[in-house]
C-alpha cells in the first residue's frame, strides 16, 4: 500500500501548470461576472439582451473572448466604461464592441488635444530651438516616447502612426493615474549680475510658468 506522501507526490506530478492564456481567461471571466452584475443594475432593459440563463451564459463567453482580443483586462478599464454607460440615456445593454470602445479613453475625456493637434504640437517640440516648457505635458510625454529624432526626420506617414500609439498609451496612463514626464522648466531664473539677486520680472515669469505646468492635467 502506498503511503500518503507517495500519493501526494504522484498527484502533484500530474497537475499541469496553467498556461498564460488560461490564467488570462480565468481573470477575464471574473471581470465579466462582475461586469454583468453591474450591467443588470444599470441597464433596466437587460432582459431583452439576456432573456434566459442560457443566453446570459452564452453572452458571457462571447464577452470574455471579445475582451481578451481587445486587451481589456483591468478593473480600471471596465470602471471607465461603466462610468460612460451610467451616463447613457438608453436602457439597453450595449454590444460587446460598443462597451469595449467605452473602456478605451480618448484625449477628449481628459480635456487633452486630439491626436492630430497633439502630433502637430509634437512636431514643433522636435525642433532644437523649441521652448518645450510651453507644451502640454501629455504631448511632451508622448513626443518623448516617440523620439524627437523620429518626429524631426521621418516623413509624416511614418512618424504619425508611431506618435498615435504613444499618445494613446499616454492617455491611458493619465486614466490610470500614472506619472508623466515633467515638462522642462524654462531657464528664466537669471540672477542680476550687478546685485546678485533675481529680478522681480524673473520671479513673476517663473511663478506663471509653474502655475501653467501644474494646471495642465
Amino acid at each position: 500500500m502506498r503511503s500518503i506522501k507517495e500519493i501526494a507526490i504522484n498527484t502533484f506530478d500530474h497537475v499541469e501548470p496553467k498556461t498564460k492564456d488560461q490564467q488570462n481567461r480565468e481573470s477575464t471571466e471574473k471581470l465579466i461576472n462582475g461586469l454583468f452584475a453591474e450591467m443588470r443594475a444599470i441597464c433596466t432593459a437587460w432582459r431583452q439582451a439576456w432573456p434566459d440563463q442560457r443566453t446570459h451564459d452564452l453572452a458571457k463567453d462571447h464577452w470574455v473572448g471579445g475582451f481578451m482580443d481587445a486587451g481589456i483586462n483591468s478593473i480600471e478599464q471596465i470602471e471607465f466604461g461603466l462610468k460612460k454607460q451610467r451616463q447613457s440615456v438608453k436602457p439597453f445593454v450595449p454590444s460587446i464592441g460598443e462597451f469595449i470602445a467605452m473602456c478605451k479613453p480618448t484625449a477628449a475625456d481628459f480635456n487633452l488635444p486630439d491626436v492630430n493637434t497633439a502630433y502637430a504640437q509634437a512636431a514643433q517640440l522636435a525642433y532644437p530651438e523649441a521652448d518645450q516648457s510651453k507644451f502640454n505635458q501629455a504631448v511632451y510625454h508622448a513626443a518623448c516616447l516617440t523620439g524627437f529624432y523620429e518626429l524631426n526626420n521621418l516623413p509624416q506617414d511614418k512618424s504619425f502612426p508611431i506618435f498615435a500609439r504613444c499618445y494613446q498609451s499616454t492617455v491611458e496612463a493619465v486614466m490610470n493615474g500614472q506619472p508623466l514626464r515633467e515638462v522642462p522648466v524654462p531657464p528664466i531664473m537669471i540672477e542680476n549680475k550687478n546685485k546678485g539677486i533675481k529680478t522681480e520680472a524673473a520671479k513673476q515669469a517663473a511663478k506663471e510658468a509653474m502655475n501653467k505646468i501644474r494646471g495642465i492635467i
